[in-house]
């Protein structure tokens, strides 16, 4: 079969002895592999059932929200274009995918926030990826050291007494944080984050881009402890060891993705939630942005063409 960016997944079967030929319409696995180009993801839809699945209740999920995800591929989608620039190194496929790191509801935000972790232990993802402070360390990313108070904890207390707090939270670097960006989550609780006061929030921006970039650039291209690339699996064992900071995985195991990674350990699973979530966003945004015209941000020779969007739309419909 002859996959092209266009919709030419639409195959032609023969019917009965006639010699007739009706069109064959593509299914979901086939819409999404078009969408993400990499011809390697249909043997991952095709292999792993409960990956599959969990990307497509994430995809409904993010099609039910449509209208609150517009920003990110509108107005917000310049900063998910500049990402996709700092990966122009890495493996073909990955900066399709890799560039909606950060997109969410209303908006793409490089310094957006989300509270991750466990009842017990919660910490701040912040950055162009998300990721925790501890996670942003073990890549050698630059990164601002970020904790999360509830509203109540967080009144009263002066920038000062925010700063100790962070420096408290990171003993073993070396930033001078005497300045903060407060930054609310969905769940009502909010990220203290600290900053250089000497850089302007823009160059903040521009530098955390940049030096994400270099790193995951080098992470999708590192062969070592994952599938070489093109094979089964190559990709989302690269999005998953970055999310998995820290935390040890035998990410070649010969078994499934879902298998592969612990899902009653809390990192290992916030890793699993996190690559699907990426993948299903990496799928529906560009589709969210053709269907209402808001192109800007998405890549010419990669764009989907409104047929593949509507079969889409059709297919999570159902």
């Amino acid at each position: 079969m002859t996959w092209t960016a266009g919709f030419a997944l639409i195959c032609m079967l023969a019917c009965g002895g006639s010699g007739e030929k009706v069109e064959r319409k593509p299914d979901l696995r086939e819409v999404m592999t078009t969408i993400l180009v990499d011809r390697a993801w249909w043997g991952d839809f095709m292999s792993e059932d409960v990956l599959y699945e969990a990307i497509v209740v994430e995809m409904k999920e993010i099609r039910a929200q449509e209208n609150e995800y517009a920003d990110s591929v509108g107005a917000g989608g310049a900063a998910m274009a500049s990402l996709r620039d700092q990966l122009h190194r890495a493996p073909r496929g990955a900066p399709l995918v890799v560039s909606y790191i950060a997109a969410g509801p209303n908006g793409f935000d490089a310094f957006d926030a989300a509270v991750v972790g466990t009842e017990e232990a919660t910490d701040c993802a912040v950055g162009p990826g998300r990721l925790t402070f501890s996670q942003a360390q073990s890549l050698d990313i630059a990164s601002q050291p970020a904790i999360v108070l509830a509203a109540d904890e967080r009144e009263g207390k002066s920038d000062k007494q925010l700063a100790k707090l962070l420096a408290d939270s990171a003993p073993d670097t070396t930033g001078q944080w005497n300045a903060v960006r407060e930054l609310p989550t969905a769940d009502g609780r909010i990220c203290i984050v600290g900053t250089d006061s000497k850089t302007a929030p823009d160059d903040d921006m521009r530098r955390e881009l940049r030096y994400f970039g270099r790193r995951i650039n080098m992470q999708l291209k590192n062969d070592e402890d994952v599938p070489r690339q093109g094979s089964e699996l190559w990709l989302l064992t690269r999005i998953a060891r970055f999310y998995l900071g820290t935390t040890e995985v035998d990410l070649l195991r010969p078994v499934s993705f879902d298998q592969m990674l612990d899902q009653q350990d809390p990192a290992q699973k916030l890793a699993y939630d996190r690559t699907v979530s990426l993948v299903a966003h990496a799928t529906v945004l560009p589709c969210i942005g053709v269907m209402q015209e808001k192109t800007g941000s998405l890549e010419p020779a990669t764009q989907p063409t409104k047929e593949t969007c509507e079969r889409l739309f059709e297919l999570l419909d159902e």
